[in-house]
């Protein structure tokens, strides 16, 4: 690479981002304008809400020989009531309704001695709502001085009786801690979402803006490599993402502290004696995961946008790409959630928990190099997938309707094949029919809506494939495998099997429900007939999620040239992602990724077939066994590690020997395409 060549690269991209106006507007106007006009009118709602709230006088209808007129009267100038102006009304329903009262009470006698008191509100009315609230205090403070009374009149002491022992919780926290614990809670979000502001229009322009305006193949004529090209627009965009998102950090402290003044909390200010020195090094490590995680987010924005052909095209691929985002930034607000060694491999919310224990001066130095080192992989793996999208001419240069699905099916060649566009639309809908359809009928009809919810699955490909006119033995992979990738395949499979319940044991103690919710799911999806189990949770599952995922959707995603590792990554991970538990998420996002790589080397999808009836068949089989004929034996944290690390250097072995089974090959169905 040629540093000065990559400098002139980065000028030039740096220029043609601040001359978007939309760039300007949503790194720098948006962040500095926005935040102190919402903290200022939202202060302003608050105090003018407090005054109505201290003004108010809460029309209460109530007959006072219903209460000891001195013991009420006694609570009436003692406590805090003197918003409450007792009234008498003819129909104290049609009055709460017509808001002429805000509450009333009615009393009803429970013995001889006994008085039951019933208070009604409207609870969609909130001065009626506050009102309630109110009343029911002052009974709670009447029923107090009843009692206290009442012991006094038997010659009891009542602070004897009701105080029988004193406590104090005293906080040894210190104000930093605490303080630190409370910017924690937001702050990993709000840095989330400033570096994706600052990512993603910039990224948008230099990737997809360079296609539409037609000035990248001019680009490329020019005496640069690739890699320098990538390097200079990916550090152009990265600066500008690394400012918005410290832009939008200064810009709400500064707003907070407007927003604290402007309502009168000067004072509160003022008692507040931290040593900032104490957040140096926090702050430090915050400035380090800010700047990886902008890279990380570059990366990902422009590989992204790089698929767009178009501005428009590309701002609708951003969307998801926030959302993805910006829902694992709420870990920080999780309070069992901890930064280990198993989370500070998650992207995202390593990120988020590393900046919670730092500000919270808890430091796991382990903890924290496993998200340095997984985050520089995380960039590593980014930065190679944009390398290889400019080396592919399809992706920088491809034309056509990238939605055949939605164009009439009279205007569709007959053999077509789905693109990743259609392919990605049958994913939403199917885990958007899993969600509503898939869970209503398992909850309505048990096992036969698991049976029902797999059928769903298999017929929105065939319906598709139907549509397209496609090809099904080309579109589903429907040859015959070979031997030796059959023999391979299967011993593929034995690796990834160990390897991926290691990984699942790993991430077992994440959740304080663990073992217990995994085992009444697995009760719950399990028969009393063995055989009646094997078709529905291992046949039809290995037949039907097969069809729809190395069927339909891997086909898609390799479809017009594209990378095959690209759709092996991402049918994998679509694949963990639908079954929507975060333990068995990422297991199974790998076996995902196993069988499409198998599906690649063999070209028949029957093989992803096998293994998925193997993996879920043994998985069947051993829950049977277990539910049946062994105590149920719980399991510590220790020795899930233990077994983990166990199963994954079992699997080891045959995962090599299968890989280079696989490799040494060549897929004759490939061929034939």
């Amino acid at each position: 690479m040629r540093p000065a060549i990559i400098k002139q690269i980065f000028k030039k991209e740096i220029k043609e981002i601040f001359r978007d106006k939309k760039t300007i507007f949503m790194m720098v106007i948006l962040p500095i304008l926005l935040y102190p006009v919402v903290m200022l009118v939202s202060s302003q709602f608050m105090m003018h809400s407090m005054s109505q709230n201290v003004s108010a006088i809460y029309k209460i209808a109530a007959d006072k020989d219903q209460f000891e007129y001195d013991v009420l009267q006694h609570i009436l100038k003692s406590g805090d009531y003197e918003k409450i102006e007792f009234i008498e009304v003819n129909n104290k329903d049609r009055a709460l309704q017509e808001k002429e009262i805000d509450a009333y009470i009615e009393m009803e006698q429970q013995g001889k001695e006994k008085l039951s008191y019933k208070v009604y509100m409207n609870s969609a009315i909130d001065r009626s709502s506050n009102a309630g609230d109110t009343v029911k205090n002052l009974l709670r403070d009447y029923k107090a001085e009843l009692i206290r009374r009442n012991l006094v009149k038997v010659g009891l002491d009542p602070e004897v009786v009701l105080e029988p022992i004193v406590y104090e919780q005293i906080d040894t926290a210190p104000k930093e801690q605490k303080a630190g614990q409370i910017i924690a809670m937001i702050l990993p979000l709000i840095l989330v979402i400033g570096i994706l502001l600052g990512a993603l229009y910039p990224a948008i322009d230099v990737m997809a803006g360079e296609k539409e305006r037609g000035t990248i193949e001019t680009l490329l004529t020019l005496p640069v490599s690739n890699i320098e090209l990538i390097v200079g627009k990916f550090l152009s965009v990265a600066v500008v993402s690394i400012m918005s998102a410290l832009l939008n950090v200064i810009s709400i402290v500064a707003s907070c502290i407007l927003m604290v003044v402007s309502i009168g909390g000067e004072s509160v200010l003022g008692e507040m004696s931290f040593d900032f020195s104490k957040f140096i090094g926090p702050f430090i490590i915050m400035l380090t995961c800010v700047l990886l995680f902008a890279l990380i987010v570059t990366a990902v924005s422009m590989c992204v946008c790089g698929m767009a052909k178009s501005f428009k095209e590309a701002q609708n691929y951003a969307t998801p790409l926030m959302l993805v985002l910006m829902l694992p930034s709420y870990a920080s607000m999780i309070p069992s959630l901890e930064l280990n060694m198993v989370t500070a491999s998650i992207p995202v919310v390593n990120i988020t928990l590393l900046i919670k224990s730092a500000l919270t001066f808890q430091y796991d130095l382990g903890a924290m190099a496993m998200v340095l080192l997984s985050n520089i992989g995380f960039l590593i793996l980014a930065l190679v997938l944009l390398a290889k999208m400019f080396d592919s001419e399809e992706i920088l240069f491809g034309s056509g309707k990238e939605f055949t699905l939605l164009q009439r099916r009279y205007n569709i060649e007959k053999g077509s094949l789905p693109t990743p566009s259609d392919s990605l639309i049958i994913y939403v809908v199917a885990l958007l029919g899993m969600i509503y359809v898939g869970s209503i009928i398992q909850m309505k009809l048990g096992f036969l809506g698991l049976a029902l919810t797999q059928i769903l699955l298999v017929a929105l490909p065939l319906l598709l494939s139907w549509y397209l006119k496609a090809d099904f033995k080309r579109a589903f992979s429907l040859y015959r495998p070979r031997l030796i990738h059959a023999i391979g395949a299967m011993v593929f499979w034995i690796g990834l099997f160990f390897i991926s319940n290691g990984i699942a044991n790993l991430l077992m103690p994440l959740s304080s429900y663990n073992q217990e919710v995994n085992n009444q799911l697995t009760a719950a999806l399990m028969h009393d007939n063995l055989w009646i189990n094997l078709l529905v949770v291992a046949v039809m599952p290995a037949i039907c999620e097969e069809m729809l995922f190395r069927g339909i959707i891997y086909k898609g995603l390799e479809n017009k040239g594209r990378s095959p590792k690209l759709a092996i990554l991402l049918s994998g991970i679509l694949f963990g992602l639908m079954h929507m538990d975060f333990i068995r998420m990422i297991p199974t996002a790998i076996l995902g990724i196993g069988f499409a790589y198998v599906l690649y080397k063999s070209g028949s999808i029957f093989l992803c077939m096998l293994m998925h009836l193997f993996n879920n068949g043994i998985i069947v089989l051993v829950q049977h066994l277990t539910m049946h004929k062994i105590e149920v034996i719980n399991i510590t944290d220790e020795m899930l590690m233990m077994t983990s690390i166990i199963y994954i250097i079992i699997g080891i072995v045959p995962f090599i020997i299968g890989l280079l089974l696989l490799k040494q090959n060549k897929n004759r169905n490939r061929q034939k395409e």
